[in-house]
């Protein structure tokens, strides 16, 4: 089934819910995407998306123990011990 940009904010009466811009939308007949590009709403290329291509992205996150890797954001989170600033102890009286 082709998918296609949207690039206008519409209400899609087929399905009857709100498509915005950025979204990628699936259209079956070429007389709507005709329509729908003619009046601005959606891009008139194709967009692929590739359901075994996004499989293969999800299964390329996991490790051999099947969690998915750390973000770049969650790897700057986590210092080793070592790396650790040392604090000194406050000394009782």
């Amino acid at each position: 089934m082709p998918s296609y940009r949207v690039i206008a904010e519409f209400i899609d009466k087929e399905t009857g819910r709100r498509c915005f811009p950025g979204e990628v939308v699936d259209i079956t007949s070429s007389a709507r995407v005709n329509k729908l590009a003619g009046i601005g709403v959606i891009d008139p290329e194709p967009v692929e998306t590739n359901v075994q291509e996004a499989a293969q992205e999800d299964s390329a996150e996991q490790e051999g123990n099947g969690q998915p890797q750390a973000t770049a954001e969650e790897q700057l989170s986590v210092v080793p011990e070592e790396e650790k600033p040392v604090k000194a102890k406050a000394k009782a009286k």
